[in-house]
């Protein structure tokens, strides 16, 4: 698939009020959260969780999407990629404005039926945008994936070029990761918020009493995410790229399962599932990470065997001294 500069002032203008539009979604998200917390406090009606439990599992699973559709939108402008950069975004887009609408179901059911008929219509407009990068996309796949698989199989065989071909890459993913975070802090607020809507009716009991064991997984998973978190940006200003990458692959498995937790307290039948996804995430970001690892073992390895030599050259010089 054809690489495309994002270099014009026009493309870098798009893409800044592409974000300003996720950071408005993101505003309306938590106001409207918010306001479902308020419909809720008192505890006079009953739980959306009971009341309208396919909206709140359509919501969660849509929240989940948004978030991660983003984060590849996120890591796929870094790489220069318009095509499915241009897709992903667009999908990014219909689930964050369906989660408005669902909502809007939650809060004001009459009213969100309305929103819910603007937004099929501004899915047809979308839909009908997205189907010449979908065309190009699709026809463009097989050299693409072809064209990969010789890269990988160069790379398997020498280190050298994707050190020195991936400065560039590797400066627009570092860039991108911050707002992989961010979006991972934004769905972990919005879980968090919905968990409190379940049980402000008080008819549940309390999860550390029905999940202790989730519970308990959910807070040690948030410390660790927090530490390994701050322990990347550190490495990241020390310019240590390979502890730095493996750092932050484990706090981006953090981040995913403290949300996959959070579902599980939600609704667990769809949260297993969610856990399943989860595991076949870890598989891949551990397969990605083990090229890493074996980097740094066999650099310690070398550094010792260095250290080793000096230390058996420097006696032999002082008894060959005159």
């Amino acid at each position: 698939m054809p690489l495309i500069p994002i270099s014009t002032s026009e493309e870098g203008g798009w893409y800044k009020s592409l974000l300003a539009a996720h950071n408005r979604i993101f505003r309306l998200l938590n106001i409207l959260g918010v306001l479902l917390q308020v419909k809720h406090a008192t505890g006079n009606l009953p739980s959306p969780f009971v009341t309208d439990h396919n909206t709140v599992v359509m919501l969660i699973a849509n929240l989940l999407t948004y978030a991660g559709t983003l984060e590849i939108a996120e890591i796929l402008q870094a790489s220069n990629n318009t095509n499915i950069y241009e897709l992903m975004n667009n999908i990014s887009l219909l689930c964050g404005t369906l989660a408005l609408v669902l909502l809007v179901l939650l809060l004001v059911p009459a009213f969100g039926w309305f929103t819910f008929a603007c937004w099929a219509v501004y899915f047809v407009i979308i839909g009908t945008k997205s189907y010449q990068t979908l065309k190009t996309v699709c026809i463009d796949a097989a050299p693409y994936v072809r064209d990969k698989m010789k890269e990988v199989m160069r790379f398997s065989g020498s280190e050298e070029p994707q050190n020195q071909n991936g400065d560039a890459s590797e400066a627009g993913q570092y860039k991108s990761l911050p707002a992989v975070h961010k979006y991972m802090f934004f769905l972990l607020a919005m879980l968090g918020a919905l968990l409190q809507v379940k049980q402000a009716t008080g008819d549940l009991k309390s999860p550390f009493v029905t999940y202790h064991n989730t519970v308990v997984m959910l807070i040690a998973n948030l410390l660790t995410y927090a530490g390994t978190l701050e322990t990347a940006e550190i490495l990241q200003a020390s310019n240590n790229t390979n502890i730095y990458e493996l750092m932050n692959n484990i706090s981006l498995l953090c981040g995913t399962l403290a949300s996959v937790l959070l579902v599980l307290l939600l609704v667990p039948t769809f949260g297993w599932f969610t856990l399943a996804c989860w595991a076949l995430y870890f598989v891949i970001i551990v397969t990605k990470s083990y090229q890493t690892l074996k980097t740094l073992y066999v650099g310690d390895k070398m550094k010792g065997l260095m250290m080793t030599l000096r230390g058996t050259e420097e006696p032999q010089n002082q008894r060959g001294m005159p």
